[in-house]
């Protein structure tokens, strides 16, 4: 059986998109492959069965990767492998793996600025290139995707609506009195509501106390596992083009995201339930991955 390593260096978002692909992959080798990510999201690919065993990046086996030249056990501890994946932009890290005698294949995280590809697909290309997976689905929609085990309706009724209104970039930030009045009119509706802060979004917790939004309508997620057992106990989510939104739309949940400087078309959410919200009526092209900040006024 092919003992596969994959090494991701990016964001939550960034990894999920690669969850699809390394689904394809791990039912085409009958193993799911061992993957190297920030071990602060190491439970989402645990949890959803993509990863068979999850390596931090601040190992120093993985660390040692990047040295001139790649240390001795790190070395050793690729030799387990019949064949490593790179998500990632680095060609010093490809040269320190293929040292390791293991057929290496580096994929760039994202297609070319300016290329109306999705990731997922830039990715799965990417394998496919490589001859590790078929062509591609023709359609995101027919991409894997783990959806939720189906809940009575009553009973996903009585759950709450999750508001993100995080993400990694303040640009990609909707204005957070929207998300407020958001979650008035679910409440008003007579739906439960509440909002989720990240572990790196204290920030947020304070402003929204600060808009009048009660301590206990706001829910903190302290690591994968919080944020993970928050999204399966949530009847949906809204929030921005975040880790979190593209996490919960893999999940199965009915997500809806809000986007502004980025572009959908490579960036959109993948999941059975998903729908994207952009305003209309803009001369601009998505700007995020080309300019360093929004224009002035920002109508995105």
């Amino acid at each position: 059986m092919t003992r596969t390593l994959v090494i991701s260096q990016g964001a939550l978002g960034d990894l999920t998109l690669s969850f699809p692909a390394l689904l394809a992959l791990a039912e085409r080798t009958g193993r799911a492959p061992d993957l190297v990510c920030r071990p602060e999201w190491a439970a989402a690919p645990l949890r959803l069965g993509i990863a068979a065993r999850v390596i931090s990046t601040e190992k120093s086996i993985v660390t040692g990767l990047f040295a001139d030249p790649p240390t001795p056990s790190s070395l050793e501890f690729l030799r387990d492998y019949d064949g490593i994946i790179l998500f990632s932009f680095s060609r010093l890290l490809e040269s320190a793996c293929a040292a390791s005698g293991a057929k290496v294949a580096r994929i760039a995280p994202r297609p070319e600025s300016g290329a109306a590809v999705h990731v997922a697909r830039h990715l799965w290309n990417g394998l496919a290139t490589a001859g590790l997976l078929p062509p591609a689905p023709g359609k995101l929609s027919d991409f894997p995707a783990l959806a939720r085990n189906k809940v009575e309706e009553e009973a996903r009724a009585a759950r709450p609506v999750l508001l993100h209104p995080g993400a990694g970039s303040l640009r990609k930030r909707w204005f957070l009195p929207g998300f407020v009045e958001v979650f008035k009119r679910l409440r008003k509706r007579g739906i439960p509501a509440r909002f989720l802060a990240g572990p790196a979004e204290e920030d947020l917790a304070e402003r929204l106390a600060a808009l009048g939004v009660p301590p206990e309508d706001i829910a903190l997620s302290g690591s994968a596992d919080q944020l993970m057992d928050l999204l399966e106990d949530s009847a949906a989510l809204v929030g921005n083009d975040s880790g979190v939104t593209h996490l919960a739309a893999f999940m199965g949940l009915p997500a809806v995201a809000l986007f502004g400087p980025s572009d959908p078309a490579r960036w959109r959410p993948l999941g059975p339930r998903v729908a994207v919200l952009r305003p209309g009526g803009l001369s601009c092209e998505p700007c995020f991955e080309t300019f360093g900040e929004n224009c002035e006024g920002a109508g995105c």
